[in-house]
């Protein structure tokens, strides 16, 4: 079977609508369609906080070498909080032509960190594509506490 591009959740067939909780193999594209959800955590929290203190000294926008200069890999787990609205991305190539994003905070994420918003505390995406926000509203305060799980992400808990 030829590779396909994958589709868009709205268009995929009833068989992995149904089955995406588990996890299928898609006809179309040959790609594994699973749905996944998400919980916003400490880690999360986190980067939002070293952005903010980041910001606060220079008001610019951040990448993860600048936030996490110490680290030989970029904290990508922040970078995850565009999809509660709490981050803008900007897309740009560093010298070698190879892609980095940085970052800002919102409004929201502002509001976030100083302890004056909450936020839904679950995302669910289907092929990187957000489906959308769930679960309980949480603060910064509440998700501080909350370590990243990976058996809950692949469980779909």
């Amino acid at each position: 079977m030829s590779k396909k591009t994958p589709i868009e959740y709205e268009d995929i067939s009833d068989h992995i609508k149904n089955n995406c909780e588990k996890g299928t193999y898609c006809a179309h594209c040959g790609k594994w369609a699973k749905k996944y959800r998400k919980s916003f955590n400490s880690e999360m929290s986190r980067f939002l906080i070293r952005l903010y203190n980041a910001q606060q000294r220079y008001d610019k926008n951040y990448t993860t070498r600048e936030l996490y200069p110490n680290d030989n890999k970029a904290n990508s787990s922040g970078i995850d909080s565009h999809r509660w609205g709490l981050i803008e991305i900007a897309e740009a190539h560093n010298s070698g032509g190879a892609p980095t994003g940085s970052y800002r905070l919102t409004d929201l994420g502002r509001q976030f960190v100083l302890g004056k918003a909450s936020i839904l505390s679950h995302t669910t995406t289907y092929n990187g594509e957000l489906l959308g926000l769930s679960g309980n509203q949480v603060t910064i305060h509440d998700t501080l506490g909350v370590k990243f799980n990976y058996g809950n992400l692949m469980a779909g808990r």
